[in-house]
């Protein structure tokens, strides 16, 4: 069995996309009446911008602004 997904959002705020790729695999087999064997593996991959916390007057003025040093760092 596999599987794979992906997913992305567009944050309200500036700097607060995100995006996803998850893949979900297993295999098994059956090797006696008593003896069953199974891998599995997982990968994922998520990729986050953080737009940070504001100020009250930032937030005032611009509440879809992220923090100037969240965006300046890439965070």
């Amino acid at each position: 069995y596999t599987s794979i997904s992906t997913g992305s959002t567009e944050g309200y705020r500036d700097h607060s996309n995100q995006s996803n790729m998850r893949i979900f695999s297993n295999i098994g087999d059956k090797l006696s009446e008593h003896l069953e064997t199974r891998l599995y593996f997982t990968y994922v991959q998520t990729l986050s911008q953080m737009p940070g916390g504001l100020t009250e007057s930032q937030m005032e003025s611009n509440p879809k602004q992220a923090n100037p040093t969240n965006s300046a760092h890439n965070w």
